[in-house]
């Protein structure tokens, strides 16, 4: 019964943590994870030792990785874990559950290598018997790592440390740790199995020598080049996982891709898609199960394969790449959602939220986080050729951009291309566009063009519209912008129709599209980012530093204050169940007036350790503390120590 009620309390504690801290989302069970980790703990502990017989036996597979849990603990940061613990090493794309198996296979068996490695090099170096070559090598040892923490420093202060002089220098260090270790231990190895040894001359002792002097560098700085080789061509096809900056042979790709239905809940379904298009349902919209199909943004031969790895770009990286950067859109309505879709993808998420009281046609500025955005209303091309021309003129006054956005057509197709006078001066006006586009290129302004998306003609909500701004209409239109320089004076075109073609029947007013096809179009320009504004050596030293939190900033005072409350039960109380023990105490009871408590336990129960491990003997110091309390009662004790003391001369 007293197994049976701790049993039970400890089950009601494992249940309210599956259905609560476990079952949060992932931020939240992040933060609160460290606070309840030790209640399945527990749990476990207590169900596996709960009598005699599941006490006798063990798990061997437990058993055996035990032996080597802290090699594989270490190992999956250095081999499973890849980008500072973001991604995991991928062996095999697509298929990420027989990749995790080979990887585990991998790490274990690598595990069980530096487990019994490390074991020969402490038994030479560190040997049991030997107090003083222990501290010897433990002071060269440690004067080694200072060694290699001063290279470091110094490779770094003058600005050398790449994976070159990585490379050389794992490869010279390694060559004097081999030889500190061959001297330190060889004399100790030819003592203890000197019979052993055969030598057949001193020409062919001196050749042996030389061989086994040599071989194991000569080795060793191979098995490092053919590593090294070996990671650099995985790292380039994807196998760490993070994908390299694009270069601006990718731009022909850029556009290329289209919209794929996927179900998020199946990783059948995801390991096709990141098989055959690149992406493994990395976006936001895939983090949670729907029963409807979810369309998925993809670029076409974009394989892990490729040099060319266009990938979907979060928030945090996209901060970090336009961080300090000021980003201007030009355009009409069209561009007007790229804007907010651009404002939500830096982390605003109620950017191009429907408002009736906002005015429509108007310049808007937003801040996110270190990046400025601003949007000019620009309908027409004369009105784009003119804001440009502000920007380009007056950058002392507006503050220069860092990228321009410009975009339009529709407005001009539909108010100013009726009569022949007005195509005319509509081409006048694309031709100053293309030369004020070439002109701020110039000045190290990069631009991108935004062709004119999808029209859905036959969702028009007037006969005018259909006529003048249909499809067949905006592709004309489109191809006067090409013809007349403007595609040539941009840095890069974005393709409108390429992301909006396969969502053409969802555009709800024949010309806007749902806020998902335009962050479709926002991730292609975030990769084009990549040479477009490549992040020099500052920018990425700022990118990489890190600020941590202030001190205290993520905890919870009052689950810490829990935490040392059951540690305080289980250190003072002596209750390795941190209170969960004591439940039992109303079962076991010594008479009807007095229950055994842990806390009495504590001799009983460690007894043993310390005769193991020649601590002081808990038997005597029970006996003498029972002793004492005899001496101090009122009545009684003057005749029990007699009569012990009587029972000792009788034995005598």
């Amino acid at each position: 019964i007293s197994k049976g009620v701790t049993a039970t309390a400890l089950l009601v504690a494992f249940f309210l943590w599956a259905v609560g801290p476990l079952d949060a989302t992932k931020y939240a069970f992040n933060a609160t994870h460290p606070y309840f980790a030790f209640i399945p703990i527990l749990c476990y502990l207590y169900m596996r030792n709960i009598n005699a017989t599941l006490r006798e036996h063990s798990v061997g597979f437990f058993k055996n990785i035990g032996r080597f849990s802290l090699e594989i603990y270490l190992l999956s940061h250095h081999l499973f874990l890849t980008n500072d613990g973001s991604s995991v090493l991928i062996l095999i794309p697509g298929y990420p559950k027989c990749n995790a198996l080979i990887l585990l296979v991998l790490v274990v068996n690598v595990a069980k290598i530096l487990k019994t490695t490390t074991d020969v090099v402490i038994t030479m170096l560190l040997p049991a018997n030997d107090e003083a070559k222990c501290v010897r090598n433990v002071v060269i040892f440690g004067a080694a790592i200072l060694i290699t923490h001063v290279i470091a420093f110094v490779l770094r202060a003058i600005g050398i440390l790449n994976l070159n002089t990585i490379a050389t220098s794992i490869v010279v260090l390694g060559v004097f740790i081999h030889q500190a270790i061959m001297d330190m231990t060889w004399n100790s190895y030819r003592r203890g199995h000197g019979k052993g040894l055969k030598l057949r001359g001193s020409a062919a002792a001196t050749k042996e020598s030389m061989m086994t002097k040599a071989s194991p560098l000569i080795i060793g700085t191979l098995v490092v080049f053919l590593l090294g080789i070996t990671l650099n061509i995985a790292s380039k096809l994807g196998a760490t996982g993070g994908v390299l900056p694009l270069d601006i042979d990718c731009e022909p790709l850029a556009n290329d891709g289209a919209w794929v239905d996927m179900d998020a809940c199946s990783p059948f379904e995801r390991g096709i898609v990141t098989r055959e298009y690149g992406v493994g349902g990395s976006h936001e919209s895939l983090s949670f199960c729907s029963e409807e199909s979810i369309p998925q943004w993809a670029w076409n031969h974009n394989s892990d394969s490729s040099a060319c790895q266009f990938h979907y770009r979060s928030k945090p990286a996209l901060r970090t790449k336009l961080a300090s950067k000021k980003v201007v859109f030009i355009g009409d309505t069209m561009l007007r959602e790229m804007f907010h879709s651009f404002c939500r993808s830096l982390g605003k998420t109620k950017c191009g939220e429907f408002d009736s009281m906002a005015p429509a046609h108007a310049d808007s500025k937003i801040t996110v986080g270190e990046t400025e955005l601003e949007y000019r209303w620009a309908p027409l091309a004369v009105d784009e050729e003119k804001k440009l021309k502000e920007y380009r003129t007056d950058s002392e006054v507006k503050g220069k951009p860092d990228l321009i956005v410009v975009g339009g057509g529709a407005w001009d197709r539909l108010h100013v291309y009726a009569t022949d006078e007005d195509q005319e001066s509509h081409k006048q006006a694309v031709k100053k566009l293309a030369k004020e586009l070439h002109e701020t290129r110039t000045e190290s302004i990069p631009t991108i063009w935004v062709t004119p998306t999808t029209v859905n003609t036959q969702a028009l909500n007037n006969e005018e519209k259909r006529i003048q701004m249909s499809e067949e209409g905006m592709q004309e239109m489109r191809k006067i912008y090409a013809d007349l320089g403007v595609e040539a004076a941009s840095a890069f075109v974005l393709d409108g129709p390429s992301f909006t073609y396969g969502r053409v029947g969802e555009s709800y007013d024949g010309i806007h599209y749902p806020h998902e096809v335009y962050d479709a179009g926002t991730q292609i320009l975030a990769n084009v980012l990549d040479w477009l504004l490549p992040m020099d050596d500052g920018a990425k030293s700022a990118a990489s530093e890190y600020d941590p939190l202030p001190l205290g900033s993520m905890s919870n005072p009052f689950l810490g204050m829990m935490i040392l409350c059951f540690v305080g039960i289980g250190l003072f109380f002596f209750d390795g169940y941190v209170g969960f023990s004591y439940l039992s105490s109303a079962f076991i009871r010594v008479d009807a007036t007095y229950s055994l408590m842990p806390n009495e336990l504590y001799e009983d129960s460690f007894a043993a350790f310390h005769q193991r491990f020649r601590l002081p003997d808990l038997a005597k110091s029970k006996e003498a503390r029972r002793l004492r309390d005899v001496n101090e009662e009122p009545n009684g004790g003057n005749e029990e120590v007699e009569m012990m003391s009587l029972l000792n001369t009788v034995a005598t």
